[in-house]
């Protein structure tokens, strides 16, 4: 798979700020690395993958070069998605393009003073008579799966804003489910290629606390560690993510939040998701 796709995002400082933050890398290091892995994975008689750079590199720089961990989690990512297809196994964007409309998630065109790119998903954008929790877990999936491919992000790494405004109790327990929290659980915490650096759920309700109490004994503790809990206080938020790259509903300077571009961005991306999806386990 050779198709190259990198959204590296501006930041409102300068690059000096967050170089702190890219693994320490060579080109040695990266073809040493890559051929050590492709290796690993000829080996894998039942397993169907992309073997180059690209898709290697990916899984590299999520596990800071670690080959045998980037091995243990390519084979996780499509476990994963064999057991889960109709959430973790995202069709072509355009065949979808009725769902990334509605807005439920982008990306800040700037990063975070360390090099994070910044998703934000609202839930409040979800129509709930038009589509399924399924369709907001793939969706989840396919931009987590786009914005993986950019060299800066599989670096630096992700910090997701997760806007619970308007959310029912009804949906909240359908969402925070077993079978939809054990997915997102084994995504963030092994099986996917992203550095998932910092959650922050703001305008959660009351009882949202109850269901991360049931969670939370199934994260571990360096996730654990990464999630935050604002509620309606912005300037909570602002101590992690500075309002000079937040939209203007957010409290930031920016204009209100246009996913426009990275809906177009994720179409660019339409033959990509085609291949993707005819790797993975050979069915027994």
């Amino acid at each position: 798979m050779d198709y190259k796709f990198a959204i590296i995002g501006k930041t409102f400082e300068a690059r000096k700020n967050y170089v702190h933050a890219l693994v320490d890398e060579s080109a040695l290091l990266r073809e040493k690395s890559c051929s050590q892995l492709r290796s690993l994975l000829l080996e894998e008689k039942n397993l169907r993958t992309s073997t180059d750079d690209i898709f290697l590199l990916r899984f590299l720089r999520a596990t800071k070069f670690n080959v045998s961990k980037a091995h243990s989690m390519i084979l996780k990512y499509y476990a994963v998605k064999q057991r889960s297809p109709e959430m973790c196994v995202p069709p072509r964007p355009s065949e979808v393009i009725h769902l990334l409309r509605m807005g439920m998630q982008s990306f800040l065109e700037d990063r975070t003073r360390a090099g994070y790119r910044v998703g934000i998903f609202r839930l409040d954008k979800v129509d709930f008579s038009l589509i399924g929790l399924d369709d907001i877990f793939l969706t989840n999936v396919m931009c987590a799966e786009a914005v993986s491919l950019e060299p800066e992000t599989q670096k630096t790494g992700v910090v997701c804003i997760i806007d619970l405004n308007e959310f029912s109790l009804h949906q909240h327990t359908c969402l925070f489910s077993p079978h939809y929290s054990s997915r997102t659980f084994e995504l963030v915490q092994g099986a996917f290629p992203l550095r998932f650096k910092e959650f922050h759920v703001i305008n959660e309700p009351f009882y949202f606390g109850a269901f991360y109490s049931l969670l939370k004994p199934f994260l571990k503790e360096k996730i654990r560690k990464r999630v935050f809990f604002h509620g309606h206080n912005l300037k909570s938020l602002h101590k992690y993510v500075d309002p000079m790259i937040l939209p203007k509903e957010y409290g930031g300077v920016k204009e209100e939040l246009d996913d426009t571009a990275w809906r177009e961005k994720l179409l660019e991306l339409d033959d990509w998701f085609a291949e993707l999806k005819t790797y993975g386990f050979d069915k027994s």
